[in-house]
């Protein structure tokens, strides 16, 4: 559960869980030149950039994501040779930096992100237009 604030008062109560499928599917997610923020909603069968990120080879130029257990970001940068970051997770945040448009697909269990949005105690599908006022 996350909140919203405007100073100190709350406006908004966010709560998500994922609701379960046992078919298999596809999350797609379009990247476009430059740097790119995403994260894979179920774990990858292997979770190895390699394997995880193969339909991107040669096609990003560095890919990023913050470890809060060292409080460091941990970055795999092919060109440079630096693979401190190995592998990639689901639930977790990563930036990549490509060089042109791409779209991604990753193989994965259906699953469905829920999000409920609530603003005065009422529930909405949908985020408040203006969640910081």
């Amino acid at each position: 559960m996350k909140h919203i604030f405007a100073g100190s008062r709350r406006v908004a109560q966010i709560e998500g869980r994922l609701a379960g499928g046992n078919e298999r599917g596809w999350q797609i997610l379009s990247f476009t030149p430059g740097w790119n923020f995403f994260s894979l909603d179920v774990e990858p069968d292997d979770p190895s950039i390699t394997e995880a990120l193969g339909s991107l080879a040669g096609k990003y130029s560095q890919l990023w994501a913050f470890d809060p257990v060292d409080e460091q970001y941990k970055g795999h940068v092919p060109a440079l040779g630096m693979n401190d970051l190995t592998e990639i997770h689901a639930q977790q945040a990563y930036i990549i930096q490509i060089d042109t448009r791409q779209q991604f697909s990753s193989p994965a269990q259906e699953k469905r992100k829920i999000l409920t949005f609530r603003r005065d105690g009422i529930s909405s599908p949908a985020l408040p237009r203006e969640p910081w006022h």
